[in-house]
């Protein structure tokens, strides 16, 4: 009599190892807001006109987009006169 060949991994057992593998490349990416409001803070600091150096929460064109809260946009430090664009609401010269 001929004994038949069993695989050695069942196909359930191929399905739960190929699940789990996707799984683990689709999970979200959690981050720690307090990383990010010190990485903007230490990170985000700029020169703008004769007012000196500005720090996060206020942002300028080169920074990061997650360092750029409504409200807190200065531009036209090159000027000499910086505003803030608080966007649709309108902006205020410094």
């Amino acid at each position: 009599m001929e004994m038949l060949r069993q695989p050695i991994f069942s196909s359930t057992f191929v399905w739960i190892i190929i699940i789990f593998s996707i799984l683990l490349l689709l999970r979200p990416s959690y981050s720690d807001p307090l990383d990010e409001f010190i990485e903007c803070n230490l990170s985000a600091s700029f020169q703008c006109g004769d007012y000196g150096n500005f720090y996060y929460p206020f942002w300028n064109d080169n920074t990061s987009e997650h360092c750029r809260p409504l409200g807190f946009h200065l531009k036209d430090c090159e000027k000499g006169v910086p505003t803030i664009d608080f966007g649709p609401d309108g902006s205020f010269q410094l």
